[in-house]
């Protein structure tokens, strides 16, 4: 995959949860979008597609509105995905950019909700104003939904500033998915003929090397959290005093209602602080790397020259290719256990699998703020 003309041409596929990725993907490739049929992954539920007959491979990511999992993890296996890609790690090459974006959109629904603007908002920051030409707008689900109806809606997303029009100007082009593998394809092939271009995340993240929660995405994510939790604890405040009043008036049902909803809101609000506490760690250890370099370069006990530049870059580029390396092995170590055992053992692998992606975690955290440290220390 050393020339040009063989490397691999990679499609982002953005969108809410429920809109139409899967069978999207399934279309264009031919496959079953399962973990079983992915060419490799990156990270838990960020998977990556070849779409037969060519080189195009797709990167399915999860919505921002994924109940299964925080906002903040999926930035965060997003951002590592990328990394890994810009580093050369997931095909063998040094580095491979993106060739374009495909944000998906199922013409049923009725208007933008909370959750859609918040994907749409996401993915305009992942992008970058200046990089709209590489997107295509696509439209899934015309055959749930009358005609006109549907008609009616493209109409408002073209047209309508809350939804589509401001990216389309900016260069974005609109596509509609009828089910087929043509259709698919037609849409891919209208971001991928111009060429690679790189990603405002990317620029920011992964070459300028910024903290995540510096990012246009960190930072939007991050007002996203406060205001929902400002938001909750204005409900759960209202809920407290509908409990003391209802607790004053001896009517016992109504009060064990409003204790399970606010425990539910107390859980919610202790989810959102995990996810701020998450997006700022990074930076949080990397200023303490920046202060320990400059306290080390104003005693003169460390220089950074070139050559220790290059060597830095190859150890991380090892530690990454080790990780990789752990995730296989735990991946194999786990289905042959489950194997083995007729399923009894299945939860001990699961167990194995994400313990191994916890350490892994950790130690990428850590190699990230170490980078940014050296970034900052070096300007």
């Amino acid at each position: 995959m050393g020339s040009k003309e063989r490397a691999p041409i990679i499609v982002l596929v953005l969108g809410k949860t429920g809109v139409g990725k899967s069978t999207f993907i399934k279309a264009a490739t031919g496959l079953d979008v399962e973990v079983g049929d992915t060419l490799k992954s990156c990270t838990h539920e960020v998977q990556i597609y070849p779409v037969r007959e060519s080189r195009i491979f797709l990167i399915d990511t999860p919505g921002f509105d994924d109940p299964a999992r925080s906002d903040t993890d999926i930035l965060q296996s997003i951002a590592s995905c990328l990394a890994d890609l810009h580093e050369g790690l997931i095909f063998d090459s040094e580095a491979v950019n993106l060739s374009g974006i495909v944000y998906i959109h199922s013409i049923n629904d009725v208007r933008m909700t909370g959750s859609m603007l918040q994907n749409l908002r996401m993915f305009r920051h992942l992008v970058g104003k200046s990089n709209m030409e590489k997107c295509a707008m696509v439209t899934t689900k015309w055959s749930l939904e009358n005609a006109d109806t549907a008609g009616k809606r493209e109409v408002e997303l073209i047209e309508k500033e809350t939804c589509w029009r401001n990216d389309l100007q900016n260069g974005a082009t609109i596509r509609r998915f009828e089910d087929t593998r043509e259709s698919a394809l037609e849409a891919i092939r209208s971001v991928t003929a111009t060429g690679v271009f790189t990603p405002q995340l990317v620029q920011e993240y992964i070459i300028e090397g910024r903290a995540l929660q510096d990012t246009a995405a960190g930072r939007a994510l991050d007002e996203d959290l406060a205001s929902a939790r400002k938001k909750h604890q204005a409900e759960l405040a209202t809920m407290r005093s509908e409990y003391n009043r209802a607790f004053a008036a001896k009517d016992a049902d109504t009060a064990a209602q409003i204790r399970v909803l606010s425990e539910r809101r107390e859980a919610k609000l202790k989810e959102m602080d995990n996810d701020l506490e998450q997006l700022r760690a990074t930076r949080d250890e990397a200023q303490k790397r920046i202060d320990e370099l400059e306290s080390l370069a104003a005693a003169s006990i460390i220089s950074i020259d070139p050559a220790e530049l290059k060597s830095d870059r190859r150890r991380r580029r090892q530690k990454r290719a080790f990780r990789w390396f752990g995730r296989f092995a735990a991946f194999g170590g786990a289905v042959t256990m489950t194997i083995l055992s007729h399923g009894v053992m299945a939860p001990v692998g699961l167990g194995l699998i994400t313990g191994v992606e916890a350490i892994f975690q950790e130690q990428k955290n850590r190699d990230a703020a170490e980078k940014l440290a050296r970034e900052q220390f070096r300007k």
